[in-house]
């Protein structure tokens, strides 16, 4: 690949994955290169090691946590783990060490059907298997579905395999990365922030069967200063929550000044109780209380069935709340021995360089390290190339690709709008009376507006269509004139890393999985809210001033319901959550 190539593939690649984060990258390591997968193949990895540092690729890859045991940690800390999350009695990978490394990529093609809502293997949908994952410190932290072909041999036996090009992205961010890799033209992740992942100089070991060639890597602008290492506080540390113990409330006290702070990343993690581990899921929660005895949910989580696990989540976004004394509420809704319970933050100093990215230090340092025959790289190997930014190339005069994006606004305030339970399908509760439009005053001074919720669907036996938990539903968000859509539905609950568990953990659910933290689903308003129309909710002007504040109306609608026996115990019910972030 010729460099004036290579800087067009880097600026296109950064172009299609804008930081999405509050801070800029300063430094990209990119790696592309091509699979060819024979018909026996289940799959294949990618660790990025240390050079020099010993490291060690497996010959057989198949969804990895990496690691022989079967007590692994996670990135975050200790957790009990299976060796592999696959762990059919018929794989052939169910005891397969795997290499140990930083950070690493699973590529799999083998994950057979299960009729078996309770065993092992996951894929009860018999969805293609077709998966990416990601691992750090020797565990998996993310895995994905993809669209297209892995290099997996096609439906004829006749017809050559198809390619899979390949592309890795690693934007470094102040306390770790911001993870893209792109599956030919699909964005399998996409500025997926990986806690703890830190530049180093990779050296790049395949494993696997795969035939790999036009391996091309790339690092792209200056790095970060030297990190500073987090002020880590513990706010709740192995706290009992079980049946006596379902709520606790605990003073906490965050750094006074966080005008130096770059993110903040929660850990929450749930351990054994001297009486053992709840064998359901349950429902919980991590709420900030201010100084006025407001709530804000912080983290909405599903424990597992019978396990242990630790999660970390970004919660930047929140800073205005994690400052000064505060105090912090965990609830849990378990009826058995529950978990101990830790909730934790790391606050990292802004590692930004002073000063903005000079257009020299763009061009970028690339090795061409060309093709592989059939089977691994030895470890810890390299195939040698030539730096094309080196090289006398007539390319040398290209201009440089364009910088990462500038830091986005930082946020200054976080206000409530919802925080209740929406009982669903009842002709006499309708929707739009439990989530009544509300107005939205705006600072003058804000540049940027997200509404940022916390959905979950719950109740099924007895509800029709065993909802909420069970059943798909669209929700909407309007302000003025504009409607933002999503569908409440999880349908990668199989792919947990936190896998297998020992109740139905693979089934899709509203929203929500067993062993997960709720995603947020992040609504950037700013557009709608400084051009306030009309709304729905009041068919009328949506806009007005108060103390000088642009109001906006926001209201929330949910696909419409009949439940016409409900469950007078556990109806279907949505749990909702919003809140309001303001940046400047």
């Amino acid at each position: 690949m010729t460099r004036s190539r290579l800087t067009v593939l880097i600026g296109c690649l950064l172009a299609g994955v804008a930081q999405a984060g509050p801070f800029e990258a300063r430094q990209v390591y990119t790696l592309t290169w091509t699979a060819d997968l024979p018909a026996t193949s289940h799959g294949y990895g990618v660790v990025l090691g240390q050079r020099g540092a010993p490291t060690t690729a497996p010959k057989d890859w198949v969804e990895p946590n990496i690691g022989s045991s079967a007590t692994g940690s996670s990135a975050a800390g200790p957790a009990t783990s299976p060796a592999t999350t696959n762990p059919s009695n018929t794989s052939p990978f169910a005891t397969t060490p795997f290499a140990v490394g930083p950070f690493a990529i699973g590529i799999d093609t083998f994950d057979p059907p299960t009729t078996n809502p309770f065993n092992a293997d996951g894929n009860l949908y018999d969805r293609p298997p077709q998966e990416i994952s990601l691992h750090l410190a020797g565990r998996e932290i993310a895995n994905r579905r993809t669209r297209h072909s892995l290099g997996t041999p096609a439906t004829q036996p006749t017809t050559r395999p198809a390619l899979a090009a390949m592309t890795l992205v690693l934007q470094f961010v102040t306390g770790g990365a911001n993870v893209t890799v792109r599956n030919g033209d699909e964005f399998v992740y996409k500025n997926v922030f990986v806690p703890g992942l830190s530049a180093i100089d990779f050296d790049p070991t395949f494993g696997g069967d795969a035939k790999i060639s036009d391996i091309h890597a790339a690092w792209l602008g200056e790095p970060l200063s030297p990190a500073e290492a987090p002020t880590h506080l513990v706010a709740l540390d192995r706290v009992l929550i079980d049946n006596g113990h379902r709520v606790t409330r605990q003073p906490t006290t965050f750094p006074a000044d966080v005008g130096n702070i770059g993110r903040v990343v929660a850990t929450f993690s749930l351990a054994r109780t001297p009486a053992g581990l709840d064998k359901w899921d349950r429902y919980g929660s991590v709420y900030v209380i201010d100084d006025a005895g407001q709530r804000f949910e912080l983290l909405r989580f599903m424990t597992p069935y019978s396990r242990e696990w630790t999660w970390q989540q970004d919660v930047t976004d929140l800073l205005p709340l994690l400052q000064g004394h505060k105090t912090l509420e965990l609830n849990c809704e378990t009826y058995g021995p529950g978990w101990l319970a830790t909730v934790a933050f790391d606050f990292y100093p802004d590692a930004r360089s002073s000063g903005p990215l000079s257009p020299g230090a763009l061009s970028p340092s690339t090795h061409s390290l060309g093709s592989l025959s059939s089977g691994p790289l030895p470890p810890n190997s390299q195939i040698p190339g030539t730096p094309l930014a080196d090289s006398a190339s007539p390319d040398a005069a290209l201009p440089d690709p364009p910088p990462p994006a500038r830091p986005t606004p930082r946020p200054f305030r976080v206000t409530n709008v919802w925080d209740t339970t929406v009982i669903l399908g009842q002709a006499d509760r309708p929707i739009d009376r439990q989530l009544p439009p509300m107005p939205l005053s705006i600072d003058p001074s804000a540049t940027r507006v997200v509404l940022r919720t916390l959905v979950s669907g719950h109740g099924w036996a007895g509800n029709a269509g065993n909802a909420g938990e069970f059943l798909p539903l669209w929700r909407k968000v309007h302000v003025g004139d504009r409607t933002f859509f999503n569908n409440l539905w999880t349908t990668d609950n199989d792919l947990n890393p936190c896998r297998p568990q020992g109740g139905t953990w693979k089934y899709d659910r509203a929203g929500w999985g067993p062993g997960r933290l709720v995603d947020p689903w992040t609504i950037d308003l700013t557009a709608a809210v400084r051009n306030p129309t009309t709304s729905p909710a009041t068919n009328g002007p949506a806009a007005t001033h108060s103390a000088g504040r642009p109001t906006s109306m926001l209201s929330y609608e949910i696909q419409p319901y009949a439940n016409p026996s409900p469950n007078k115990d556990f109806p279907a019910q949505h749990r909702v959550s919003a809140q309001l972030i303001e940046y400047r």
